[in-house]
């Protein structure tokens, strides 16, 4: 993926997904299953940091904080964000943070689908990368876009009368933003277990976004609030159910 791709995402993806209804109710549901988690972890690394909303939050609370990404242009808002002077801002490929001088964390967090722009060989690759740079007893927690969200398959199977974007292929999906096309792969919980198991055992799954729908439903949640209520409380009562994980949105899996 050229970073390019979120350069010019960058200025608008705020108010698209950060301060969205959808994007608010989801990253709830990702701290809610990360909280625990973030008790014993003063020093943290985060991938794909994108606006730097989240690196940012941590700062707030006492985390010492290195946040990454690939985008030039995501870096840069982030830094320009309130807050920002608390966080240690780096534009780098999350492929390559084994090439360069990082202390040791007590946990490394990527959110909402940065690891996603990795092909399978390239994801197989990051358990020892991220495992060279814990601290004895450290965990890790990735939110991925899992293989089988029901949302998109209703959604483009009834309404958009198209294919299945998140059917499994070879060489990965075509995806699109802002008139940039890059691939994208989707990997199941067990997927992601199996890549990790050299280094790293699975603790926790949740499911985020399976009654909570995806972001690009936004224009047509906004104007129905209660609705939208309605099916986040369904996604805090059934949210707590790991089998679950693969047919939300994004799922929150943590490893040690």
């Amino acid at each position: 993926m050229q970073p390019e791709t979120f350069d010019t995402y960058a200025s608008t993806y705020d108010s698209d997904f950060t301060f969205s209804p959808i994007g608010k109710l989801q990253r709830s549901r990702v701290f809610h299953s990360l909280n625990p988690f973030l008790i014993h972890a003063p020093d943290l690394l985060e991938l794909n940091c994108g606006t730097g909303y989240d690196a940012v939050y941590l700062a707030s609370k006492g985390h010492k904080v290195v946040a990454t990404d690939i985008s030039e242009g995501m870096i840069e808002t982030a830094r320009n964000r309130g807050g920002a002077q608390q966080v240690d801002w780096r534009c780098l490929d999350m492929q390559k943070i084994d090439t360069v001088s990082l202390p040791l964390f007590d946990l490394i967090f990527s959110n909402f689908g940065g690891l996603n722009c990795l092909n399978p060989e390239a994801m197989q690759l990051m358990p020892k990368k991220m495992h060279q740079l814990c601290k004895p007893k450290a965990h890790i927690a990735l939110v991925i876009m899992g293989s089988k969200c029901i949302w998109e398959d209703v959604y483009f199977k009834r309404i958009r009368h198209a294919g299945y974007r998140r059917r499994q292929k070879k060489g990965g999906s075509e995806t699109v933003i802002n008139g940039h096309v890059f691939t994208t792969w989707y990997y199941t919980p067990q997927q992601i277990t199996t890549f990790f198991s050299n280094h790293f055992e699975t603790v926790k799954v949740r499911p985020v976004g399976l009654f909570v729908p995806p972001s690009y439903l936004n224009y047509f949640f906004t104007k129905r609030p209660l609705f939208l209520k309605l099916l986040s409380v369904f996604e805090n009562l059934l949210g707590r159910f790991s089998f679950l994980s693969n047919y939300a949105d994004h799922y929150i899996i943590v490893l040690k």
